[in-house]
């Protein structure tokens, strides 16, 4: 069970790296827009909550 933490980190952080990339991509263009100051923070919260939320065991 020890070996296997290293592995999962290793496979999720660079899906996490792209999400973060796209989150920003996202607050840039609702930012360009005129949104309100809370939307992208709404948007980057949904997007890199998702994976989160699946992928971690309940118990």
């Amino acid at each position: 069970m020890v070996g296997l933490a290293p592995g999962f980190v290793l496979l999720v952080v660079p899906l996490f790296a792209v999400l973060v990339g796209w989150q920003a991509a996202w607050a840039a263009v609702l930012r360009r827009a005129g949104a309100p100051r809370w939307l992208p923070a709404l948007v980057g919260a949904a997007l890199l909550a998702w994976p989160m939320a699946t992928t971690l065991p309940l118990s």
